[in-house]
């Protein structure tokens, strides 16, 4: 920031909140140097999956709490329906979380408080999908087909209010592409947008 660059030009030690703001900007920039290098190695095809049969419901029942808290900070209401029929599904369970998060973390940054985010996840017999909902901006059409960019942001006068690297969908996308999936996206400007998300049930890499 300005101030700091004044402090630094002045060259006198830093107060104790300045030094907590360089190491908060430290953190940031070391994240996104890392999902920088996860994504060029998923561009690549040099992202190595560990593929297994996951226990669904458990799965994600391990991080949903972390989504329910941060769901109920942002005064949003996260709403969850794993079919009934759905026990397993086929994927690397690192690489599934990262999707997961993604997908349902954007939704919370596109919904105004007292919005909804609604996640399903259902199967037929070939493929397993799961889908997040949410009641905020939405995207314009002319938007959709940018928004799997790196750093691309929809609604330019609202992008310095709302955080994150601008990489998430763009990862999310690749990583679903890696497992030989398919995302799809539906949206309406001021109701809201839906990610569907197809993954293989069976297929072996």
């Amino acid at each position: 920031s300005g101030k700091l660059e004044f402090t630094l030009e002045q060259n006198r030690p830093l107060e104790p909140e300045e030094v907590a703001v360089l190491y908060d900007e430290v953190i940031r920039l070391r994240g996104l140097v890392g999902e920088l290098q996860d994504l060029s190695r998923l561009e690549a095809g040099h992202a190595m999956l560990d593929k297994t049969l996951i226990a669904f419901p458990a799965y994600f029942s391990d991080f949903q709490v972390l989504l329910e808290a941060e769901a109920e900070s942002r005064n949003i209401d996260l709403r969850v329906d794993i079919a009934s029929d759905v026990e397993y599904c086929y994927a690397d369970s690192k690489r599934l979380k990262q999707i997961i998060l993604n997908l349902i973390n954007n939704a919370f940054r596109y919904t105004a408080e007292g919005g909804i985010v609604k996640v399903r996840v259902w199967q037929d017999k070939n493929e397993f999908y799961f889908s997040v909902q949410d009641t905020g901006i939405g995207i314009a059409s002319d938007e959709l087909d940018r928004i799997f960019e790196r750093f691309y942001r929809v609604d330019k006068s609202h992008s310095q209010e709302i955080s994150g690297t601008g990489l998430g969908l763009a990862i999310a996308r690749n990583a679903i592409i890696t497992h030989r999936g398919a995302i799809k996206v539906h949206s309406e400007e001021g109701v809201g947008t839906t990610f569907t998300v197809r993954i293989p049930l069976n297929y072996i890499a």
